[in-house]
């Protein structure tokens, strides 16, 4: 089983993705993410960390990066991987951003629905939110932490 999201957003593949590598200001639009952090450049090999909202933090290791295209992500549970495809394709101001979560391993029948669950209910409010990031916040403010404000 995979999980899989997609929602077009009137951005740039190269700014969404300039906001994937500022891997700092990932909390601030992906609700079930507390924080993250990497070892290194944003790149393949590069090991990190990320710390779900109400979960354990867990290791994470970047196995591809294609930029402006896509990324992947592995994190390692016991006896199962979990694999994060990140993909953008599209122009210069219309982006289709894919997020698909892949779960492998001899105990993945245990953590897809487990882990796949929360995931799986989490993932629109990710995707909005990077779309919100993405079509609201300017260059200068991608790389603050400044709390801002949504107006309707």
């Amino acid at each position: 089983m995979s999980i899989e999201s997609s929602i077009t957003i009137s951005s740039s593949p190269e700014k969404i993705f300039a906001i994937y590598k500022d891997v700092s200001t990932w909390p601030e639009w992906d609700p079930d993410i507390e924080a993250v952090g990497l070892d290194g450049e944003f790149e393949a090999g590069t090991k990190g960390w990320l710390k779900p909202v109400g979960a354990p933090k867990t290791s994470t290791r970047m196995l591809s990066v294609d930029e402006p295209h896509t990324f992947v992500v592995e994190s390692k549970l016991p006896l199962c991987t979990m694999r994060f495809e990140h993909t953008l394709t599209g122009g210069d101001d219309k982006t289709i951003a894919t997020h698909t979560v892949k779960f492998a391993g001899p105990l993945a029948f245990i953590f897809r629905p487990l882990v796949g669950g929360i995931i799986k209910k989490g993932i629109g409010a990710t995707m909005q939110g990077l779309k919100r990031y993405a079509e609201h916040e300017t260059p200068a403010c991608a790389n603050s932490r400044a709390d801002s404000v949504e107006s309707s």
